[in-house]
């Protein structure tokens, strides 16, 4: 008996191998029926639209969104005429953010559902096309996505959004560098009170313009912007602190806002509320600064809330 025994145990054994050996066949045949199958289905959605998809609570990107291109605005910083020519194009642009759970205290105080949803979406395929020389209003409610569609088209502070779609510069993908030709006014004014107009404007061309350039020229670009926004009359006029110090008015301060921003000399400028906090007469003197800006070939997307008819008439679209 004591012979036997391993005979048994090594028949038992291999039938255990041959059954395993069965199984993993059958396994890797499986997988690469699933994998034949898989590579038919992303072909398939290759010629498909880009789109989304929400998986757990997560968006997970059907197709891969194209790289952008390094070079994409180098025909636009080479200077001359070409440099304030800039066509902004944008396609099925989906903007999904995650939904704010509160504060430690808050989450734990009140009952939590697992099936409650982490994410929104904001911007539901959105398109759109701008050329130079226009002056474009988005206009909306509040909450619509305004804000969140400029900070996309201007590629800034969209670090916590997932984004889907394509934003094009003359039919040229870009991401980043859209930010060499392209100058964003807050919808905040942000300034030092006790500095003239002219000594800020300075300060700015002191540290933004190329370094290649020498300090008579930012000079005189300084006195072109005054010139050119019509903050001549104020240029020595201290900007002033609310409450605390007189100064300019709000409307010059809004051209002032636009005076920094245009010193680069950007081919696209985006402007996010440029007429809050505005009356009916400040209004139409910013929105026509901004028609003059377009004039001279800008491309120009603002925000708008609840313009008067004068000032909607005043856009291109």
């Amino acid at each position: 008996m004591a012979e036997v025994e391993p005979d048994h145990w090594a028949s038992n054994a291999n039938d255990t191998i041959d059954e395993g050996n069965g199984e993993e066949t059958k396994t890797t045949e499986d997988a690469d029926d699933s994998s034949d199958s898989s590579q038919e289905k992303t072909k398939m959605d290759g010629l498909s639209k880009p789109k989304a998809s929400l998986i757990s609570n997560e968006v997970v990107p059907e197709v891969a969104s194209e790289p952008e291109n390094p070079h994409a605005v180098s025909s636009l910083t080479g200077g001359g005429d070409n440099q304030k020519r800039a066509t902004l194009s944008w396609h099925g642009v989906d903007v999904f953010a995650p939904i704010d759970r509160g504060s430690i205290c808050r989450r734990l105080c009140r009952k939590t559902d697992p099936n409650e949803p982490r994410i929104k979406q904001i911007l539901f395929d959105v398109n759109g096309k701008v050329e130079p020389g226009t002056l474009l209003a988005v206009m909306g409610a509040s909450g619509a996505g305004k804000t969140t569609l400029m900070n996309v088209l201007a590629h800034r502070n969209i670090g916590n959004v997932k984004v889907m779609g394509s934003v094009m510069v003359n039919n040229t993908p870009v991401g980043l560098n859209i930010n060499s030709i392209s100058a964003y006014v807050q919808q905040e004014d942000l300034f030092i009170g006790t500095l003239t107009v002219r000594e800020h404007l300075t300060f700015h061309a002191l540290l933004r313009m190329d370094k290649h350039v020498s300090r008579a020229d930012r000079l005189r670009r300084v006195e072109e912007v005054l010139l050119e926004l019509g903050l001549v009359k104020c240029a020595d006029t201290l900007i002033g602190i609310p409450g605390r110090m007189r100064g300019i008015s709000g409307g010059e301060k809004k051209r002032l806002a636009f005076a920094s921003e245009v010193l680069t000399d950007p081919s696209i400028l985006f402007a996010d509320e440029p007429t809050s906090g505005l009356d009916s007469f400040m209004a139409q003197n910013v929105v026509s600064t901004l028609q003059r800006l377009a004039s001279q070939g800008r491309t120009i997307v603002c925000t708008i809330h609840q313009p008067s008819s004068e000032v909607y008439a005043m856009f291109s679209r």
